[in-house]
């Protein structure tokens, strides 16, 4: 009887590995309420630069599972965060038919969940880079931001779990993005 309930066991856990998850995240962020931008008009473009749109795919028992994506325009969802960081650092952020001279550009070059198998456990692995272009009266400034964090588990995370990780891995990135001093330094002179 036992063994019965320890094969049912593992095969529904098991089992989740092998169904596509769709993700919803949202990224968290804390930005200290400031007047670093004066009220400059700044204006704002997010390009999604990732090799591929899908994040990742889930622990399989024998190998790669089931693929994880997300329905949200990545594009639009960090464009909305960074709008939202620079009008608490005091940037005016309407938007405006015309150019400003002072631009910020935010590349979202990876955002990856991968797996590794071990002995006893598993890897959960979650990669992400941004890249920032500040621009203000011709000149420019760039920056690297990445993230890199890895989990080791014995049982195949759950969907809310992957999601959970994979939006934290995203709002590191913006958290480094707003942290830099330079940058904003950069922009609001």
């Amino acid at each position: 009887m036992k063994i019965i309930v320890l094969a049912v066991f593992t095969f529904c856990i098991a089992g989740c590995a092998y169904m596509s998850q769709e993700v919803t995240l949202n990224p968290l962020l804390e930005v200290a309420e400031s007047n670093t931008g004066k009220g400059l008009k700044i204006t704002v473009t997010v390009k999604d630069e990732r090799p591929t749109k899908s994040l990742g795919f889930r622990r399989g028992g024998y190998g790669r599972g089931a693929e994880i994506t997300t329905a949200q325009n990545i594009e639009e969802l960090v464009k909305r965060k960074i709008l939202e960081g620079l009008k608490m650092k005091g940037f005016d952020t309407t938007e405006y038919i015309e150019e400003h001279d002072i631009e910020l550009i935010a590349e979202l070059r990876l955002l990856e969940y991968t797996t590794s198998t071990g002995l006893m456990t598993g890897g959960i692995l979650v990669k992400g880079a941004l890249k920032a272009i500040g621009k203000n009266k011709g000149l420019e400034y760039e920056e690297m931001y990445r993230f890199e964090s890895e989990k080791r588990v014995i049982i195949v995370p759950t969907a809310i779990e992957n999601e959970r990780l994979i939006t934290a891995g995203l709002s590191h990135l913006l958290e480094e993005l707003f942290a830099d001093e330079r940058l904003f330094k950069f922009l609001s002179n």
